[in-house]
């Protein structure tokens, strides 16, 4: 994810969350559960979307 689209201190107030988690987040250094990531979608102009799709044939 880019950090123009989600800038560390906007969406740390917007989630509840510490800048400095949200920074690593975005740089890649954590790995994040599916609750985190829904915390961070409230940020303004970032939206969550979980899909499933099909991988190809059947095996």
């Amino acid at each position: 994810m880019s950090p123009s689209l989600l800038e560390p201190g906007a969406a740390g107030n917007a989630s509840g969350m510490m800048q400095s988690a949200v920074a690593r987040f975005v740089a890649g250094r954590t790995i994040s559960t599916l609750a985190v990531t829904e915390r961070l979608a409230t940020a303004p102009d970032v939206g969550l979307k979980v899909v499933f799709e099909p991988r190809g044939e059947a095996a």
